[in-house]
């Protein structure tokens, strides 16, 4: 069972708390006496001033926590750095940061496994007042996720632009999942891309002649496979999973129109104009 120093983050100590309309109010202060120059690093204890910070950090009982910190400015005493004043920075806070590492660490897994109107939904539940906006510019912001040791890898292609501009798409098939993009459709970007990749042991591609040469070149000793249709329905669901985790309005689909079945008769409406007279002949 932690105690209440192991809620707050290393480095900081807590030296007040207060509960007011349901959210946590916690002032904490660094324990460390000295701070290090960001620029040269050397370390120093000659204060200059200091400003208050306020940091939001995981909910505690669906109820928001937020550190109010006493961050201190140093005079860096080295003559040679560029930086004459410094602000100490913070463990567990990225520079001029409102929010944890751990917290932002939350809202990216959330975003990343539900989206935007579902991962809002979901951290309000747990108490984090965050809209979809800022959850999905989050996931759009981050790093693209290491695709480890691929072992059997599927090579397809895919159109930014059809008929214009075409790119290749990676597919971990033992994870089904992408393993990475690549911006164009040629030998050569597939070739780096296996040479710093070694650990491909099969490869599934499509019958497109570029691949196979490709994985000829990059991939003499790996197992390849033509599977066209195996290979291009994988990545493509693979493709489209992605970017419906990445960009969730790529699945609202447009609504088509429903065409009549072949052989239906559609009846024919005429105006008033068209009205035939009684004794007369309509042209044709």
């Amino acid at each position: 069972m932690p105690d209440g120093q192991d809620l707050i983050p290393k480095g900081l100590r807590a030296e007040a708390l207060s509960i007011r309309r349901g959210r946590v109010d916690i002032s904490v202060a660094p324990v460390a006496r000295s701070a290090q120059c960001p620029v040269c690093g050397r370390p120093s204890r000659r204060g200059h001033s200091s400003y208050s910070r306020k940091i939001a950090d995981l909910p505690w009982h669906g109820a928001p926590v937020v550190f109010r910190a006493q961050v201190r400015r140093f005079f860096c005493d080295e003559p040679s750095c560029e930086r004459g004043i410094f602000c100490e920075r913070l463990p567990e806070v990225a520079a001029h940061a409102r929010k944890t590492d751990r917290l932002e660490t939350a809202l990216l897994a959330i975003v990343t496994e539900l989206g935007g109107r579902a991962g809002a939904r979901l951290a309000f539940e747990l108490g984090l007042l965050l809209g979809r906006d800022a959850l999905l510019s989050r996931a759009k912001c981050a790093a693209p996720a290491d695709a480890g040791k691929v072992r059997v890898l599927g090579v397809d292609d895919f159109a930014f632009r059809r008929g214009a501009r075409y790119g290749t798409i990676l597919v971990d098939l033992e994870r089904h999942r992408v393993a990475d993009l690549l911006p164009e459709r040629s030998q050569e970007s597939l070739v780096v891309w296996l040479g710093r990749h070694p650990g491909v042991e099969t490869a599934a591609r499509d019958r497109s002649n570029i691949y196979r040469e490709a994985l000829a070149k990059g991939a003499p000793t790996r197992r390849k496979s033509p599977t066209a249709g195996t290979c291009c329905t994988t990545s493509r669901w693979c493709w489209k999973s992605y970017c419906y985790r990445k960009v969730p309005r790529c699945a609202r689909r447009p609504h088509r129109r429903q065409r009549p079945k072949t052989g239906a008769t559609t009846p024919s409406v005429r105006g008033p104009s068209c009205r035939t007279v009684p004794g007369t002949t309509t042209a044709r």
